[in-house]
């Protein structure tokens, strides 16, 4: 999610947004930003934030087919297209009170181009280096992880990844075989020390695990450790359970993809 308040003042970003651009946290983004909208292409095609009319605005009430940005990542030459789904969050206020609403942004497939009308399938994001398999996965706010079909989304690209990482072959199946060894018996630790409530020291093993996932590039386990970790100490237990299931599932399904 991307927040803004009425008045268009940005406010801050998501975890996945964070990581999508290439910022460990708002700390490291606002080091080198101040607004999300710096982050726009100005490119023929795109909505860009350089004229005097709101960005925001031009999505609210244009009604041009094809809007959408291009997104400048922390990455040198890593760029995302996208479209953008804009909602308003009101907040509950006494009658007294003025009300106070905030904007939402959340990213969406951009829109497809005359030209592509004859194929009916939209163009995925090009989210590199992390490969969502629905649009509800960029929304913070959901913890409802869906596994992934292995028939029909692709297997984790070792080549492709290696690539990324400057490793060759054997060096990454190397890592990935280390990291899958101790998966399980990391989150069985993890969970003891949530029952224990030891959750400060959760939070740390939770985020070891995190950047380990992370920088072998494991779009599919990534998202449900992100969640699993939200919910540590949170007093909702329910969904802390159902986040370990879909946790360890998503590990099961990881490891009948790379069998």
């Amino acid at each position: 999610m991307i927040l803004y308040d009425q008045n268009c003042q940005f406010l801050g970003l998501g975890s996945y947004e964070l990581m999508l651009f290439g910022f460990e946290d708002m700390a490291e983004f606002y080091r080198f930003h101040q607004d999300f909208k710096e982050l726009l292409v100005e490119q023929e095609g795109y909505v860009c934030a350089s004229t005097d009319f709101s960005w925001i605005d031009y999505f609210r009430y244009s009604g041009a087919a094809d809007k959408k940005i291009l997104i400048q990542t922390h990455e040198e030459g890593k760029r995302i297209e996208a479209g953008v789904k804009i909602s308003e969050i009101h907040l509950k206020s006494s009658s007294e009170e003025e009300s106070n609403f905030y904007y939402a942004l959340e990213l969406t497939k951009p829109p497809l181009h005359k030209s592509d009308e004859s194929d009916n399938t939209p163009k995925e994001l090009p989210i590199d280096p992390f490969e969502y398999h629905s649009i509800d996965q960029i929304r913070s706010e959901d913890f409802d992880f869906e596994i992934p079909d292995v028939k029909t989304n692709p297997l984790y690209d070792f080549a492709l990844h290696a690539q990324k990482l400057g490793m060759d072959l054997h060096t990454m199946s190397q890592k990935i075989e280390t990291y899958m060894a101790s998966l399980d018996e990391s989150i069985a630790h993890i969970d003891t020390l949530v029952q224990q409530e030891g959750f400060s020291q959760a939070h740390k093993e939770i985020s070891m695990l995190k950047n380990s996932t992370r920088e072998l590039r494991i779009a599919t386990l990534y998202r449900p450790l992100q969640t699993l970790e939200a919910l540590i100490g949170n007093n909702n237990d329910a969904l802390y359970v159902e986040a370990l299931i879909n946790l360890r599932a998503a590990i099961k399904t990881f490891k009948e993809q790379l069998a």
